[in-house]
């Protein structure tokens, strides 16, 4: 029977070795004559998490600089470009609420596409709409054009980060995977915090829709380093669920083969992970629901918290830089924490930190106040480093991991949906500082579901 070749980014080891036991990332060669393929070999003992972190190097953590940084550089603009054009605080929250919208239109569908065109391909492509989006919002002058422009953002970041959890998943190991995603989570933050103070100096000069140019030249230099990477033959597959397809579990028995193209086929698959994962969802995903909810939340909080007493753009950006800053200097010690103790030793503690930092809202009036807010934030945050991507690499199925990582982005940009468009309504039937109060009660629930309901998934899932 004749072998069909595939197309990926393919990340080895040095010494050319497959990257974990049960998932194994093959070479060129092998990936175009799978008979070649070894099977049940993997990272072996003397190997380090560094090791597995280098083989997704130029494919995972590169674009994610880059993508890390288009975010970044209109985090705070976004509230006050719709501000500026008159908007209510209802459609404020609704524009930063717009990319998230898109995420939950493309977060299923973006599985499938993993599935159909490979992970360097659909990440590239991701990163290409991120770009082409902006310049939409950029050309854009009323707050629904804006709003649009960000839904489709949000579709693009779905692909992008969808693929990229596929990738991690079955590149790295769960030993490691911890580590490894709190990298990933340090350079969104290190890039996040970059990107405020390139929009602060934008601003003071350009004006503040000079932002989304920026954005655009950032995502499409992360497009063009993505495609330089990728391998290409006749066929597409992804990195991870196609070629575990025709590798060992361990146990002999080969992994399930990928569904077939086309939408029936996609939607079958779709609700079969569903089922076959039903309890890990519903009980991790109200977990990934709430922190993406505060996360969200305290974005815009700080934004118009700051516009409301009366800051200044710059020093808004500050505060938002200088969280950042001390948010990035985290993920080191979280991601060795979650791989020795567990991935609750920080995310408990990082529901209570961000809510604490949304119950001091009402008393910041002024630039130190809403900095020491800021930093609050940013310090849960920090705990929180990688925290929803590693439980859903624990959790995600060997096969067809592209789906369930589509279910779980589907969760956590509903919670992070609800953040905005729930301090916006509540803001406007009361005040932001009441808001903010609620949203941090929402979090204080959440850490206790997190602590009490979720089973430890380093153990259970490693």
């Amino acid at each position: 029977m004749a072998q069909e070749a595939v197309t990926v980014a393919i990340p080895l080891l040095p010494n050319g070795s497959p990257t974990r036991h049960d998932d194994p990332v093959y070479s060129p060669e092998q990936v175009t004559s799978p008979s070649k393929a070894p099977g049940g070999h993997g990272l072996s003992d003397g190997q380090t998490w560094f090791d597995s972190v280098r083989v997704v190097g130029w494919t995972v953590y590169v674009p994610s600089v880059f993508f890390g940084l288009a975010d970044g550089v209109i985090i705070s603009a976004v509230p006050l470009l719709a501000r500026g054009m008159g908007s209510s605080d209802k459609v404020v929250g609704l524009t930063a609420a717009a990319s998230l919208i898109g995420k939950l239109i493309a977060d299923i569908p973006a599985g499938g596409l993993h599935e159909r065109w490979g992970g360097g391909v659909a990440m590239t492509m991701g990163l290409m709409g991120v770009c082409l989006s902006a310049l939409m919002a950029y050309l854009s002058r009323s707050p629904w054009l804006l709003i649009a422009a960000l839904i489709l953002t949000g579709c693009s970041e779905a692909i992008f980060s969808v693929s990229r959890g596929s990738v991690v998943r079955n590149a790295v190991p769960a030993q490691h995977r911890g580590r490894a995603v709190a990298l990933l989570g340090g350079i969104n933050r290190i890039s996040r915090a970059v990107g405020p103070i390139c929009s602060a100096w934008l601003t003071l000069y350009f004006g503040l829709w000079s932002t989304m140019l920026l954005r655009a030249g950032c995502a499409a230099t992360g497009a063009a380093i993505l495609h330089s990477q990728v391998v290409t033959e006749e066929h597409d597959s992804h990195l991870g669920s196609t070629l575990s397809a025709s590798a060992s579990h361990g146990d002999g028995k080969p992994a399930p083969a990928a569904p077939s193209s086309g939408c029936l086929a996609a939607a079958r698959s779709i609700l079969d992970t569903l089922e076959k994962n039903w309890t890990s969802i519903a009980t991790g995903g109200l977990v990934a629901f709430t922190l993406a909810l505060i996360r969200q939340a305290r974005n815009v909080v700080l934004s118009l918290k700051g516009d409301n007493v009366g800051l200044s753009i710059e020093n808004i950006g500050l505060a938002f830089s200088l969280g950042y800053a001390f948010d990035s200097l985290m993920f080191i010690p979280v991601g060795w924490a979650m791989d020795k103790y567990g991935r609750k030793t920080c995310g408990v503690p990082a529901f209570f930190v961000i809510s604490l930092g949304l119950l001091m809202i009402p008393a910041v009036s002024s630039v130190e106040g809403l900095v020491a807010a800021s930093v609050l934030l940013a310090f849960g945050n920090g705990l929180s480093s990688g925290l929803l991507m590693t439980i859903g690499t624990d959790l995600a199925p060997r096969a067809f991991a592209g789906q369930f990582i589509g279910v779980w982005h589907l969760i956590c940009d509903g919670g992070a949906l609800c953040g905005p468009v729930l301090l916006g309504l509540i803001s406007d039937a009361t005040t932001l500082d009441t808001s903010s109060m609620m949203c941090g009660a929402v979090g204080i629930a959440g850490g206790l579901w997190f602590l009490i309901c979720l089973p430890e998934t380093l153990r259970a899932h490693s």
